[in-house]
């Protein structure tokens, strides 16, 4: 049982927002410095994975952090497999993220929807 508890007392050390954020930081700086755009989608699939156990296998945060968290991989969650991920449909890929941040009220600013338009952008260059 003495096992049991440790496990749980490092889970809740996890500051999961915190790290959700680093993730997204990285992720950014990645996508900015490869040149090529299936790489890019690549290093952005990885990065999406991590995040999603990253929240999975941690304690659900406050309720304003799981909604922008939510958000972001939400905004994103549309995206293709990378066998049917097209360069040539980006604009496309971009639409639809905006679409979404349109679904809001317009005095309603969501950052993490930017943030996944910011993704998808530095992912299209």
């Amino acid at each position: 049982m003495t096992g049991l508890s440790v496990n749980v007392a490092q889970a809740a050390k996890v500051d999961v927002f915190a790290e959700f954020n680093k993730k997204i930081t990285k992720l950014e700086g990645e996508l900015k410095k490869e040149k090529d755009v299936t790489k890019r989608y690549d290093v952005f699939l990885k990065s999406f994975r991590e995040m999603g156990e990253l929240r999975s296998k941690n304690p659900r945060q406050a309720e304003e952090k799981e909604i922008n968290m939510s958000l972001f991989m939400d905004s994103l969650a549309f995206l293709p497999e990378k066998k049917e991920f097209q360069a040539s449909k980006c604009k496309d890929y971009k639409k639809e993220v905006n679409d979404m941040m349109k679904s809001y009220a317009k005095d309603q600013k969501e950052p993490f929807v930017d943030k996944a338009f910011n993704v998808v952008d530095l992912i299209c260059k």
